[in-house]
């Protein structure tokens, strides 16, 4: 946030639609969710953090068109499974047709390959802490003994 960046409701309501109309409707949508002990709210939560991260990272991706190409070569069947199937046997997608959407798949997966090490630098960083799994570090016995002493020395200052 402290960047300017921002995850508009618009844009959140638009992955939750691609992802209702890719399990076939609001009931199966409603169902993956609750298989997951998922809520649409927490849904909306990730898909607004990945948005975010995405944006962060997005300028730091460098690739050239053979980069590109070499992706769409590996993976265009899992891409356009749809598209692919269509295909005669032996034939392949044109590159140039699927590039636009090849680029976004492309970087998606490059903002996913730098998103853990990214999050890392940024735990560093600013000492953040988990505390589902590390015990949280409070600090209240140094704050009690400061307390403490401050009381004392304004005691004995009082003297």
């Amino acid at each position: 946030k402290k960047d300017g960046y921002t995850a508009s409701k618009e844009e959140i309501t638009a992955q939750v639609d691609q992802i209702v109309e890719s399990l076939g409707g609001q009931e199966a949508y409603e169902a993956a969710l609750k298989a997951n002990n998922l809520t649409d709210k927490d849904l909306r939560d990730e898909i607004e953090l990945d948005i975010l991260v995405t944006k962060i990272l997005t300028p730091s991706i460098t690739y050239t068109d053979d980069d590109l190409k070499s992706f769409f070569n590996q993976y265009s069947s899992a891409m356009f499974p749809t598209e692919t199937a269509a295909l005669e046997s032996g034939a392949k997608l044109d590159f140039d047709t699927y590039k636009a959407k090849t680029t976004t798949y492309y970087i998606q997966q490059q903002v996913s390959n730098k998103k853990s090490t990214w999050l890392s630098s940024k735990e560093s960083e600013y000492k953040i802490q988990n505390n589902a799994t590390t015990k949280p570090t409070y600090g209240l016995f140094t704050t009690t003994s400061n307390i403490i002493k401050n009381l004392m020395n304004s005691t004995n200052t009082a003297e």
